[in-house]
C-alpha cells in the first residue's frame, strides 16, 4: 500500500506518517523512492493512535516500540513492562486530575472573590474649590469668575468661569472645557482588545516605560506638588500610579478629546482613592491655567501624538506654564528609519527623531539627569498602534531632566 492510501485508511495526513517514519515508529519497506505499507505497518499505525488517544507522548510511544521490538520472547518480562507502562499513565492522569480539580477551585474562588468586592466607590469627581486658584483666562492671564455652579463635596460638577474679557470656560460633568476640542472622534479604549491586538513587544516597552516612569515621578512621596501630564489620554499613566497618590499633590490631566477624557474621568471615580485630579479638556495652546505652576510635568507621548499634526516642539509652547526648577518626566516613540510612504509627513518628521528631541529639550534650559531608550520595533497594531509601516524601524526615548 502506498503512503497516500495508508494516510487516508488510518485518516492521518502523510506528513504525519513521514513524521513516524523519522521517529522510527513506523517501518514500512522502501521500493525506489516509494515507501510500501504492508500488515506490520497497519499494526503500528493502530497502537501509535491508540497510545495517542491514551494521552501518551511521542517519546513515550517511541519507548513503548523500542520494548516492542527488543523485548520479545520474554512473555513475563514484557507483561510486567506494559503493566508498568499504563500504571505509570494512569498515575500521571490521575495527579493531573487532581492539580487540574486545585485549579478549577482556585479559579472559581477568584471568581467568588471577585464578585464579592466592594462596589466600587463611584465617588465625586469635579473640579475642586480650591483648584479654581491654578485657573486664569488664556487670552488676557485675569482670574475667573465662576457662575450658575453646581457644588457637590467642594467639587464643582457644573457651571461657568467667565473672564472680564469676554473668554469663557464651561465645567462639563466635572470636566473643564476649553476652547477647539474634539468632540466624539475616540470611543472609549477596550483594553482587553488593545492588548490582545497588540504587537507582544509593543506591550512589553509599554509595561517597562510605565515602571520607569513611576520611579521616576516616585508618587509616594509627593507633597504639595502641582503635576501636569501632556495628552492623558487613555490614561495609562495615572491609571497605573493612582493607587500610589496621595491626597495632597494636585494632578491636573490634559486632553483635547472630550470623549476619551469623559471616560478617563469615570474610569477613575471607580477608585476609592481621594486624589485631588483636575480635568481639563482643552487645545494644548489654549490651557486656562495660570503661568508657572507645574512642579512636576509628565509628557508620555503628548509630544509624540502632537507632532503628528504639529511642526513646533510642544514642550516649548507650553513652557509657560512650568515652574523654573520644573522637574520633566519625558517618554517619547521617535523612528529610526522612515519608510519612503510613511505615514509621518516630511515636515514633521524633526520631532521624531532623537537629535532634534534632545536638543529641543536642551533649549529649554533643562539638564538632562537620565536617558534611555527601548528596543526597536517593526510592527505596532493594525487597529491601535499602525502610526507606523513595517519596513521602518520605532523605539521609545525616555528622559528624566531638570530645569538648571
Amino acid at each position: 500500500m502506498k503512503i497516500g492510501n495508508f494516510a487516508n485508511k488510518n485518516d492521518v495526513s502523510i506528513d504525519t506518517i513521514r513524521y513516524y517514519i523519522s521517529k522510527g515508529l513506523l517501518l514500512p519497506q522502501k521500493k525506489g523512492a516509494q515507501y510500501e505499507f504492508g500488515p506490520r505497518c497497519q499494526d503500528d499505525i493502530e497502537k501509535i493512535l491508540k497510545l495517542k488517544e491514551m494521552g501518551y507522548s511521542i517519546k513515550e510511544i517511541s519507548t513503548f516500540f523500542n520494548f516492542l521490538r527488543l523485548g520479545k520472547l520474554a512473555p513475563n518480562l514484557e507483561d510486567s513492562f506494559y503493566i508498568e507502562f499504563y500504571k505509570n499513565k494512569l498515575r500521571e492522569n490521575t495527579l493531573e486530575i487532581k492539580n487540574l480539580s486545585y485549579q478549577i477551585k482556585l479559579i472559581e474562588d477568584a471568581i467568588k472573590n471577585t464578585l464579592n468586592k466592594n462596589p466600587s466607590s463611584n465617588r465625586t469627581l469635579g473640579v475642586h474649590l480650591d483648584n479654581l486658584k491654578l485657573l486664569s483666562c488664556n487670552k488676557c492671564g485675569s482670574n475667573l469668575s465662576l457662575t450658575n455652579a453646581s457644588i457637590i463635596e467642594d467639587q464643582i460638577i457644573n457651571g461657568d468661569l467667565l473672564c472680564k474679557c469676554g473668554i469663557s470656560y464651561t465645567i462639563e460633568d466635572g470636566i473643564l472645557i476649553g476652547k477647539n476640542i474634539i468632540k466624539d472622534k475616540e470611543s472609549e479604549l477596550d483594553i482587553i482588545d488593545y492588548i490582545v491586538s497588540v504587537n507582544e513587544d509593543y506591550l512589553k516597552n509599554i509595561g517597562t516605560s510605565l515602571e520607569w516612569a513611576y520611579k521616576m515621578l516616585n508618587p509616594k512621596a509627593l507633597k504639595e506638588e502641582v503635576i501636569l501630564e501632556l495628552g492623558s489620554g487613555s490614561g495609562f499613566f495615572i491609571r497605573y500610579i493612582l493607587e500610589d497618590l496621595r491626597e495632597r499633590p494636585t494632578y491636573i490631566l490634559v486632553d483635547h478629546d472630550l470623549t476619551r477624557h469623559k471616560f478617563l474621568k469615570n474610569l477613575l471615580t471607580m477608585s476609592d482613592k481621594k486624589v485631588n485630579l483636575l480635568f481639563i479638556c482643552s487645545d494644548f495652546k489654549e490651557i486656562p491655567l495660570k503661568e508657572k505652576i507645574a512642579d512636576i510635568v509628565i509628557d508620555y507621548t503628548g509630544t509624540t501624538n502632537y507632532s503628528f499634526e504639529n511642526k513646533d516642539f510642544l514642550l516649548k509652547a507650553l513652557d509657560k506654564y512650568f515652574k523654573d526648577d520644573v522637574s520633566l518626566i519625558f517618554l517619547s516613540l521617535l523612528f529610526e528609519k522612515f519608510s519612503f510612504d510613511s505615514m509621518i509627513g516630511e515636515e514633521y518628521r524633526h520631532n521624531f527623531k532623537k537629535t532634534n528631541v534632545r536638543n529641543a529639550i536642551l533649549d529649554l534650559n533643562y539638564k538632562i539627569l537620565i536617558e534611555e531608550e527601548t528596543p526597536t520595533l517593526n510592527k505596532g497594531s493594525e487597529k491601535y498602534e499602525n502610526f507606523f509601516k513595517e519596513d521602518e524601524r520605532v523605539y521609545g526615548y525616555r528622559i528624566y531632566a531638570k530645569k538648571k
